[in-house]
């Protein structure tokens, strides 16, 4: 199993993408800096998790209740948040990798958020 690089293994231009990222869901969501930051690892996190939910309204009220808990802020607020990161993830990335992105989260993940 590969570890995680610390802060001094990354390479400049990771760092900077990084930076231009939370910049942009910053920019997105009308929000500071740290709680972009929040937003995206909230939003990316929850999104690699798996749901044990019946169907699309219990993983979308789940969604929001997760992200909410982990940015600390209301669902409305969450569910903007994590709209903000999937769009600045989208402007980013191909559409190819946008959707293979897509196409390993639940749909009502996705759904939820988009």
């Amino acid at each position: 199993m590969q570890k995680a690089p610390t802060a001094h293994e990354f390479t400049y231009d990771e760092i900077w993408r990084h930076e231009r990222f939370i910049t942009t869901v910053q920019q997105k969501a009308g929000i500071s800096w740290i709680d972009a930051e929040r937003a995206g690892r909230a939003t990316l996190e929850r999104g690699g998790q798996r749901s044990g939910g019946k169907g699309p309204a219990d993983v979308a009220g789940r969604v929001r209740r997760r992200i909410a808990e982990r940015e600390g802020v209301s669902h409305e607020h969450a569910l903007d948040d994590a709209g903000a990161v999937f769009a600045t993830l989208r402007d980013a990335l191909s559409d190819k990798e946008f959707s293979d992105i897509l196409h390993q989260l639940p749909r009502a993940y996705y759904e939820a958020l988009l």
